[in-house]
């Protein structure tokens, strides 16, 4: 109810005008910005613009119009309301003041005119909590006066107030003297007692809520701001300032920093720590237990649940969430709620959020009665919402609220690595601790590839690999078996399919003939090769094992890493071998550091020796030579295998196991899990460690890590071992992983740079040019070495200089983009591999049957597949043009997602390196 206010009766009686009441208003507004609060009356009788004789009729001509609009009074006759208004007393109080107290003997009675005020009590444990909110036409002080008890309740004005005061004795004379006064006292009472037993039922409603939630609430870690650099005690500092007053806080920092540590902290150090400490995550609200998920997005339904999750909603108000439901700022009343990230709170709850902040109150969905809550609201973010508030996606108002009170910036680990090991021994204590152990610290390793990790999930990251390590830890100290890092891809929206949904390939995954099967038909293949190398004809037209070899398994593996990623080392026979020789007779020792750290170097290095080997040697044409090869990258798996865990010459060293990971990185396969499913639902950590009746990853990853295809070898051991079916096989955007990246492998750079120096030396070699000059040497490997070494050389620097050319600004590192620019390269250098054994599948493995033929003595020479040369340059040549495409996508993709986010196209400069690349690439095709 809205009464008319004091200035619009002295403008109708002409006794002030406007300006005078605009002037009265700017004064009152300048004085309470000095903490003075002063009556818009009082206020014109100082200006000398008012008498205050006159005042005092304009306040009992108010006084009556009020009276004759409430319930209490609208039946009296007219000169009985008027007499009233006369030996009434008008106060003007300024908002916070104590009207009434608790405990105190009535003396008056009181209708508010304007304005608000809220009944309280305080309990003897010193809580406040709140009663009602009264707003105009309501009254109160009336049930001490009729009973002649204490006041039951403190009453204090909420926002500014106007009062008519009835004296206890005028009041009594009413009360006596009309009986239609004395029945509307009888009615009001009877509402009270009435509202008061509901009032109760709320109240056990709201400590049952929120001790179900403080209960649910005790679990994990206190909050607590661990570290001794300079930014984590200057946030202490932060925090001890916020605690010392009540005004609302925004909490910044990226994704997974110490917000709700920090909220915490403020709260338990500040005067509501009594109080309930109540956080909830607007990104992950809930909208009803079963929900069409075609509605799941639904605006509308997204606004009234995130309403009814803050304010609350009465019994049938919402379709979607039937029963009545406290709103957080109900249940805590008297405490601090935390709103993490405020960012996806919709519209018109940002703009209600913003009347309780200023007014402290709030309305129920479906309740007309406001209810007045005591919260401090804490509000956290990780995106820039000064930016939303330009685009018109933040409420200014809110922002200005919440940037006008106190702002706390969270730093990002990466700039705080002094803090952690400090930080890392406290959760190592906390989670031994929890999980029974008695774990002293981390090897000196462990602590290397952390402060190494740059944890772009910030401490929650952290968290999760220290529980995981802690839990998979089976020594006093954890050891580098025992961590397991690595961040999901940054992926907003990602078009996949997960393979495993289809019934028989997921049966096929979780089948005991899978990989076993193929792995023991992939043996005798190599058995079949070495055979044939060692103890067949060394003619390479009578020899099938070259055709085998080099015409098709190595080109079809070639295909297979596009097509379903590093599946060929899930069959293949030398790491099969491998598991079964690590399992029953090796020793189980660690992998060494040394491995560890540079065992990638080494199979890049192996990898280069293979391809000059392939070569000088003459490989394709030379059974023996082929079969060495295949023994001399058998034998340091079995020897490694006698001594260490698992597949270490899979993981760190094999050098074709380099080159079919970093070709699957152009997969449309992948195989991935739910971090946050695994980080939170899985305490085992079976797809790593494996169970009794199965092994767990061999090749020391576990699908929560992979981030891309360069190590997952899809054995499907994460598969069979996961209760929760987390892992995902999925079909993919091919090549997503090249952009997605959080932080540049500084490997690629070498990586790409040796495999694309080995693709200019098999291209001259191809053409000729090199044999000219061989065959005039005493010793042509030497020649062939060092144009080897040239060719790779020459590669990395270019890639240097392109990195620099076509990606250098001011505002971007010349360190990083030679990195960034060597994975888009990746595609092309991809697309070379593709055809180039393209002409070897049509050329060598055409020729499989008839080869076959004259070893056995039978003729197969009508078998024989075969293509036109200038065909197969036609279809090289559109294999590059395709991978030009790819490289480029991949080029603009890395842009917008590491340097300029509103790049619209590639310019020349940005596109040359990958036009050059690729016009040697066609050369080399046509001439050789």
């Amino acid at each position: 109810m809205a009464f008319k206010k004091i200035g619009s009766y002295l403008v109708e009686s002409q006794t002030c005008d406007q300006q005078v009441i605009e002037a009265a208003i700017e004064k009152q507004i300048a004085l309470e910005h000095d903490g003075i609060y002063k009556p818009i009356g009082q206020l014109i009788i100082e200006n000398e613009d008012l008498n205050p004789g006159v005042l005092r009729s304009v306040l009992q001509r108010q006084g009556e119009d009020m009276l004759r609009s409430v319930a209490l009074f609208k039946n009296l006759p007219l000169e009985l309301i008027a007499k009233i208004s006369k030996i009434a007393e008008y106060q003007a109080l300024p908002e916070g003041k104590i009207i009434i107290h608790q405990g105190d003997q009535a003396d008056s009675f009181y209708q508010i005119i304007s304005g608000s005020a809220r009944v309280f009590r305080v309990s003897e444990d010193g809580i406040d909590v709140t009663l009602n909110t009264l707003g105009p036409g309501e009254s109160f002080g009336e049930m001490a006066l009729l009973t002649g008890e204490p006041r039951s309740a403190s009453v204090e004005t909420q926002k500014a107030c106007g009062l008519l005061v009835i004296s206890r004795q005028a009041f009594d004379q009413l009360a006596s003297e009309i009986p239609e006064f004395s029945l509307a006292l009888s009615k009001i009472l009877s509402n009270r007692l009435c509202k008061g037993d509901i009032e109760i039922i709320h109240a056990s409603a709201t400590e049952k809520a929120y001790q179900r939630f403080i209960s649910e609430q005790r679990t994990g870690i206190e909050p607590t701001l661990i570290g001794r650099s300079k930014a984590v005690k200057r946030l202490q500092d932060e925090v001890k300032a916020a605690a010392k007053n009540d005004r609302a806080v925004l909490i910044l920092g990226e994704p997974g920093t110490e917000k709700g540590d920090v909220a915490g902290l403020i709260h338990w150090e500040s005067k509501r720590k009594e109080g309930p400490f109540l956080p909830v995550d607007i990104k992950t609200v809930s909208i009803g237990r079963s929900v069409d998920r075609s509605r799941k997005n639904d605006p509308i339904r997204l606004e009234l649940a995130q309403s009814s999750a803050l304010f609350g909603h009465v019994k049938g108000t919402l379709s979607f969430a039937p029963e009545r439901r406290l709103g957080l700022f109900q249940i805590g009343d008297g405490g601090t709620v935390i709103l993490e990230n405020i960012e996806h709170l919709t519209e018109s709850v940002q703009a209600k959020l913003v009347d309780f902040i200023q007014h402290g109150c709030f309305q129920p969905l479906g309740d007309q009665t406001s209810i007045h809550s005591s919260i401090r609201v804490m509000a956290t973010s990780s995106v820039e919402l000064a930016q939303r508030v330009e685009d018109g996606r933040f409420n200014k108002q809110l922002f200005d609220i919440l940037e006008g009170s106190q702002i706390l910036t969270v730093p990002p680990l990466r700039k705080r690595k002094k803090d952690l090991r400090q930080l890392a021994e406290y959760l190592i204590e906390h989670y031994s601790k929890e999980a029974g152990k008695s774990i002293a610290g981390i090897d000196l390793d462990v602590y290397k590839s952390i402060m190494a990790y740059d944890w772009p999930g910030n401490t929650d990251e952290l968290v999760a690999v220290i529980r995981r390590a802690v839990n998979l830890a089976q020594k006093s100290r954890l050891t580098p078996e025992d961590i397991l890092i690595g961040a999901a891809p940054r992926i907003t929206e990602r078009l996949s399919f997960n393979l495993l949904k289809v019934e028989r390939i997921r049966r096929l995954f979780h089948s005991s003939s899978y990989p076993n099967l193929p792995q023991l038909l992939a043996a005798i293949f190599f058995v079949l090769i070495i055979y044939l190398g060692f103890f067949g004809t060394q003619t390479p037209e009578h020899n099938v094992s070259l055709e085998l070899t080099w015409g098709l398994w190595e080109p079809l593996v070639i295909l297979s890493c596009l097509l379903a990623a590093r599946i060929w080392c899930a069959v293949c026979p030398v790491g099969a071998s491998s598991s079964i020789i690590s399992h029953k007779y090796g020793l189980n020792r660690n992998v060494p550091s040394f491995i560890r750290n540079y065992g990638s170097y080494l199979a890049v290095v192996g990898l280069g020796a293979i391809f000059w080997s392939e070569v000088v040697f003459n490989m394709p044409f030379s059974p023996r030579a082929t079969a060495i090869l295949i023994l001399s990258i058998t034998l340091p798996a079995v020897m490694l295998a006698l001594i260490y865990r698992r597949r270490v010459w899979c993981r760190f060293l094999c050098p074709l196991g380099k080159l079919i990971g970093f070709l699957s990185r152009c997969s449309i396969l992948e195989l991935r899990a739910n971090q946050n499913m695994c980080n939170n639902d899985c305490m085992e950590n079976s797809c790593y460690v494996g169970k009794d009746h199965q092994a767990g990853c061999p090749v020391f990853e576990a699908p929560f890590v992979l981030h891309n295809n360069q190590d997952c070898i899809l054995c499907g051991n994460c598969v069979k071992n996961c209760a929760n079916q987390v892992p995902a096989l999925n079909l993919r955007v091919p090549g997503q992983e090249l952009w997605t990246f959080h932080k540049p492998d500084h490997t690629m750079v070498l990586l790409v740079s040796v495999i694309m120096g080995t693709q200019l030396f098999r291209g001259l070699e191809k053409t000729g040019y090199i044999h000219k000059y061989a065959a005039a040497q005493n010793q042509p490997w030497l020649l062939y070495s060092v144009i080897f070494v040239l060719l790779t050389s020459l590669s990395f620097l270019f890639i240097k200089t392109a990195g620099n050319m076509a990606l250098g600004s001011k505002n971007t590192s010349s360190r990083v983009t030679p990195h960034l620019v060597a994975y888009a390269f990746v595609p092309m250098v991809v697309i070379f591999e593709l055809s180039f054994h393209f002409e070897r599948l049509i050329g060598m493995g055409g020729q499989f049957f008839p080869t076959l033929g004259r070893q056995i003595g039978v003729d197969l020479d009508f078998l024989t597949v075969s293509m036109g040369p200038w065909w197969i340059k036609i279809y090289q040549t559109a294999f590059i043009l395709i991978g030009v495409i790819a490289s480029k996508a991949v080029l603009k993709n890395i842009f917008r997602s590491h340097l300029d986010s509103s790049l619209k196209r590639l310019s020349f400069r940005h596109q040359w390196p990958i036009l050059l690349v690729a016009a040697v690439y066609i050369y080399l095709f046509w001439t050789g």
